[in-house]
């Protein structure tokens, strides 16, 4: 890994384009790929995990610290932490909300999905 006070800020653009790109592709959880295997989607496990891992490598190598904790880093780091978070809640509280109806009527397109759910906190409360 290159020691640049440059690869946190690239390190937060990727993840944030990879979480953008799979919410997006997948219209906020309404045309979900169901049969993609998994229940969960590696691109937005990393989208969380890359940030992260800038944040915690430093702790274990001293090198990197002088560049990767500069204050504007840091801050930017936590802000896309927060705001991937909330795009994947969005996404897997539409895709939980849908879960039967898409089973049931098997017949969405993506351009004839149902409409993106935004109180995802009411959808949480719903199925929890």
């Amino acid at each position: 890994m290159k020691n640049s006070k440059y690869l946190p800020v690239q390190i937060c653009a990727i993840s944030l384009l990879l979480v953008l790109f799979s919410t997006f592709l997948e219209k906020f959880g309404t045309f979900p790929f169901y049969n993609s295997g998994s229940r969960y989607s590696n691109i937005e496990i990393l989208g969380i995990l890359l940030p992260l891992a800038v944040l915690i490598i430093p702790v274990f190598f001293k090198k990197y610290r002088k560049n990767y904790w500069i204050k504007t880093n840091l801050i930017l780091l936590f802000i896309v932490i927060i705001i991937n978070t909330i795009l994947i809640v969005i996404t897997y509280a539409n895709k939980d909300y849908y879960w039967l109806l898409w089973y049931e009527s098997g017949h969405w397109t993506r351009d004839n999905c149902p409409p993106i759910r935004w109180d995802f906190w009411n959808i949480i409360g719903k199925s929890a």
